[in-house]
């Protein structure tokens, strides 16, 4: 059941791949694609989201792609757009005055007001009243002087503490340390700036003395207090992991352990400072399986930690010899045989929830920007994922970094140069090619999906890497969708696969040709008694009699012109919904038919004629076992058709802290199935046009999810 997230809302046909016959193709699509049919918490109250965004300091020394020469701040952020913000990057050195590592700014012309070093705390508060004037007859009175003018324009870190929340009093802003080139040992420090080596061993010292972590925490609180931070992120990039914590290159394995101590008393110390209000102490972290495994203690580090931001991205760049996306979904086959796992966000995110990590402490990272690679001479047509390569791509113009693309420099040369855009449905991930170059990114309608997976894992936010990245001068478009909770992401959030494949427990038959006769038969609805252990056990069979459904796959429609409303009835069931998809298609560059067509296109060519579908349908759909005790594989051949796949499935449901029925089950474990209906004559929906649609996608998912207009 590959319906990707949230697949039109009528849609029945899924075309069925001959390959993908055989069980055992099916079920590694299963394991590669399994979306987020489980612990559905979509379409999640804008005010519960946390949208978490890094800023860095050194933006502001851009130029080109409207680079004005100041920072995200100085140039305008709206006060919704994030709940927390990131202050990237902090020094840390020694030389506090109670003789511990302090922190201090790495860059006072970005950070102090008006860039002057010697304003080393914030201005007082009346010259932040842009109003305030003098009483020149008080010879002791404040002059608000520069630096702190009331005139000017706040930047560094008055801009955040102060600037920020004055237009949201809510906004949590907090100081961060680290980073890669910190704890980067085998880099220079004169090549980093002053980093690498000559700072990688600080987080590894101090975390193995419990005072010198006191006497740390103490001149952060100094700090935060200082320039009005809420809190504390540590980016500490990695504990144990050889090469980023011994000038010499070894592993640090006692960080293991050191580092949950460190993370213990910085939070007491916080707390016994401010009980009633202590700063927030956060992490980034790192997902890959090595580092992640002999890294952190995660049940350890989840006790003191308030948020833990997953960094899911970076999965792939030019340190590999092939394409790649930077931060996909999901994987194939390939790609775990190349990675030797799933190496994707998916199962970043699935490995953090059964380590122990708290769903309500864990943020999802989006990067704003791509990875690319040069191609090799007279490759030809468009290479895919996995395709090899010939180094780094150019540096971006504004960026200047080899084999790195901020999301404004990609769109830019998407639309200035003509460079062709691809979409990989199996990973869900985008890639662009041009001029020999190969991009791999996320875009509006991959961040869309992620949020949804996201939410489907109770997840408490969003992060994204970072602030100046994204398209700030239309308004910062990847950001505005995180912040929503994906609220903003309309009927559709990806398309759907040009080679699905609908996999369900019993037998499928579809046809793409006008006609579409979908049965699914064999399959038990378990419902509970109000008992644990106690378990009624029917087959529901749902009947859809006469239905006239259209069967029209969502495609990209053709074309040049603006992506506007589709409102010829004869192609659309959807033509009449001008409020809801006039200004849903202007937004699309992908221009989804029926739902939407390019100025100057006509639609005949693409009419796809109603089917009348009589059919009996058992509205099995992918869900998450209730029940207690080990997942494991479901052997019972009345409610599974791959009750016989012993070998693959023992394996694969033991990894699994979802458990996903039929394929597996709990011990005692129940699942309750419904029918489906509409709720609503939003979207255009109806009974039958419901019924269509959840029967097969996963529970949960739009329309059949909270906030859609069918219920199941």
């Amino acid at each position: 059941m590959f319906a990707r997230l949230a697949l039109a809302l009528f849609v029945v046909v899924a075309s069925r791949d001959s390959s993908c016959e055989n069980n055992n193709t099916g079920v590694l699509m299963l394991q590669k694609r399994d979306h987020v049919e489980k612990k559905q918490h979509l379409k999640v109250d804008q005010a519960e989201w946390i949208n978490v965004c890094y800023f860095t300091n050194w933006a502001r020394y851009r130029n080109g792609l409207n680079n004005v020469g100041k920072d995200s701040f100085e140039m305008g952020v709206d006060g919704d757009l994030c709940t927390h913000f990131m202050y990237g990057f902090v020094f840390v050195q020694a030389g506090g005055a109670n003789g511990g590592y302090m922190l201090k700014s790495n860059d006072p012309n970005a950070d102090h007001p008006s860039g002057h070093e010697a304003q080393d705390g914030l201005c007082p508060e009346v010259c932040y009243d842009t109003t305030f004037r003098p009483d020149w007859s008080d010879p002791n009175g404040e002059r608000c002087d520069w630096p702190c003018s009331p005139q000017r324009t706040l930047r560094g870190y008055e801009a955040l503490t102060k600037g920020m929340k004055k237009k949201n009093p809510s906004i949590k802003a907090l100081a961060s340390v680290g980073g890669w080139n910190f704890n980067l040992c085998s880099a220079k420090g004169s090549e980093v700036w002053n980093q690498g080596d000559l700072t990688c061993e600080i987080f590894s010292e101090i975390a193995a003395d419990a005072t010198k972590t006191r006497l740390f925490a103490a001149n952060i609180i100094e700090f935060c207090e200082k320039w009005g931070f809420d809190g504390f992120d540590l980016d500490w990039e990695y504990p144990v992991v050889a090469g980023h914590n011994r000038v010499d290159g070894s592993e640090a394995p006692e960080d293991y352990v050191n580092y949950v101590t460190m993370l213990k008393i910085l939070k007491e110390e916080f707390v016994k400072h401010n009980p009633s209000q202590p700063l927030l102490l956060t992490a980034a972290v790192g997902v890959g399986k090595p580092t992640a495994e002999a890294a952190y203690d995660i049940p350890g580090m989840s006790q003191y930690l308030d948020l833990m931001n997953l960094m899911t991205y970076d999965l792939h760049g030019t340190w590999e010899d092939r394409t790649g996306c930077v931060a996909p979904l999901y994987t194939t086959e390939e790609d775990m045989q190349l990675a030797g796992y799933d190496l994707s966000v998916s199962w970043a995110i699935d490995f953090w929830l059964a380590k122990g990590a708290p769903a309500s402490k864990l943020t999802m990272g989006i990067p704003a920007y791509g990875r690319g690679w040069k191609l090799p001479s007279g490759s030809a047509g468009s290479p895919g994922i996995n395709a090899p390569t010939a180094g780094a791509c150019a540096a971006g113009i504004s960026t200047g970094e080899e084999g790195f693309r901020a999301y404004y420099e990609i769109t830019d040369r998407l639309t200035r140069s003509g460079a062709m855009k691809k979409h990989d449905s199996q990973r869900v991930c985008d890639y662009m090619v041009s001029d020999g170059e190969w991009v791999g990114y996320d875009d509006v309608e991959t961040v869309c999906a992620k949020l949804q997976f996201a939410q489907s894992r109770g997840l408490a936010g969003s992060m994204v890497w970072a602030l100046d990245l994204d398209e700030f001068q239309k308004g910062y478009t990847l950001i505005n969708i995180l912040s929503s909770g994906g609220s903003m992401c309309g009927p559709t959030t990806t398309q759907a696969s040009t080679a699905t494949t609908t996999t369900t427990a019993g037998t499928t038959t579809t046809t793409t040709a006008g006609t579409t006769t979908r049965t699914t038969a064999g399959t038990t609805t378990r419902t509970t008694a109000g008992t644990t252990g106690t378990t009624t056990t029917s087959t529901t069979t749902t009947t859809v009699s006469s239905t006239t459904v259209s069967t029209t796959t969502t495609t990209q429609t053709s074309g040049t012109g603006m992506c506007i409303h589709n409102t010829d009835c004869d192609t659309s069931d959807w033509c009449d919904q001008k409020e809801v998809y006039e200004p849903w298609c202007a937004q699309r560059p992908d221009c989804p038919w029926p739902y939407c067509l390019r100025s100057g296109e006509t639609s005949t060519s693409r009419t796809t004629q109603p089917a009348t579908t009589t059919a009996s349908m058992t509205t099995t759909v992918m869900t998450t076992s209730i029940g207690s005790g080990a997942c494991i594989h479901n052997t019972d051949c009345e409610t599974s058709d791959w009750c016989t796949q012993k070998e693959v499935y023992e394996t694969w449901c033991a990894q699994r802290p979802d458990c996903p029925w039929p394929y597996c089950r709990r011990q005692n474990s129940t699942t309750t199935l419904t029918g489906c209906r509409a709720t609503t004559s939003a979207w255009g929906a109806t009974d039958a046009k419901c019924q269509a649609a959840c029967g097969i996608l996963a529970p949960g998912v739009w329309p059949c999810g909270s906030g859609g207009p069918c219920t199941c």
